[in-house]
């Protein structure tokens, strides 16, 4: 090796030829380990293969939150067998059959706190209604609250003299009325076969 660095070194002039080392001459060879690799004397030997690395796991999904209670479950506390469910704070009624499967379910407009939270019932229905204020008219009036004045009752968005509504479909869920309860024609119409005279509507707190 030195014999050939001596050779190497021949053919270079000057200080160039005397900078250059046997281990500079291998590193130019390509058989001196580049700088920073281990040396002690002889050649580093192969690094080993890689070993396996299992592959990263795939990201996990964030939990979604837990859905919120559903607003169309029939209130707790709300009696049992054949009932209407009528909640003045959520504005919506819930038909129940027999069995308490559900039979259908709204929302409403009503009136702020009316009725007061309790047991009633059915006791009167008419096919068609009218208002105390004139040319205001409704239908499907089913009437489960006496009071001191007019009773309150489940019928249709009530209208005016030229058939229009008093308030819009999107409305309900809202408190619009004096006393009754307003519903949808279609839902009305509902309401009215299902809460015969006798039907218990009970009003949760």
């Amino acid at each position: 090796m030195l014999l050939l660095a001596g050779l190497f070194s021949t053919s270079l002039s000057g200080t160039a030829a005397a900078s250059i080392g046997s281990l500079d001459l291998l590193q130019m060879l390509g058989l001196r380990p580049p700088p920073g690799s281990p040396t002690n004397g002889s050649l580093a030997a192969p690094a080993p293969p890689p070993a396996d690395v299992p592959p990263a796991p795939a990201p996990v999904a964030a939990t979604a939150p837990a859905p919120a209670g559903d607003a169309t479950a029939i209130p707790a506390n709300s009696g049992s067998g054949r009932r209407v469910v009528y909640s003045v704070s959520s504005q919506r009624v819930w038909l129940v059959n027999e069995d308490g499967s559900l039979h259908g379910t709204w929302l409403v407009s009503g009136r702020r706190g009316e009725p007061n939270p309790g047991n009633y019932s059915v006791f009167s229905r008419s096919r068609h209604a009218r208002a105390q204020a004139p040319g205001i008219t409704m239908e499907f009036m089913v009437r489960f609250v006496r009071t001191q004045g007019l009773p309150i009752g489940f019928h249709s968005i009530p209208v005016n003299r030229r058939g229009a509504q008093i308030q819009s479909v999107d409305e309900l869920g809202s408190f619009q009325s004096l006393g009754c309860v307003r519903q949808r024609y279609e839902d009305a119409a509902i309401m009215w076969e299902f809460a015969q005279i006798g039907t218990p509507v009970i009003v949760p707190n």
